[in-house]
């Protein structure tokens, strides 16, 4: 996210950007995490629909 968008998603949030870094921006690892999550979901998702699950 760009610093602009940044300002602007913190302007509609009703506080400033410091603000939002610092209570509602997630952490890295947290990122991160839900990234390789939603990977490993994708590739479930593949092997069920190809039959090949369980082998």
């Amino acid at each position: 996210m760009t610093h602009g968008e940044l300002k602007l998603l913190a302007k509609h949030l009703g506080h400033d950007v410091k603000t939002h870094k610092e209570y509602y921006q997630l952490s890295s690892s947290t990122m991160e995490l839900s990234k390789v999550a939603l990977m490993l979901y994708a590739v479930e998702m593949v092997k069920s629909m190809s039959g090949r699950e369980g082998r």
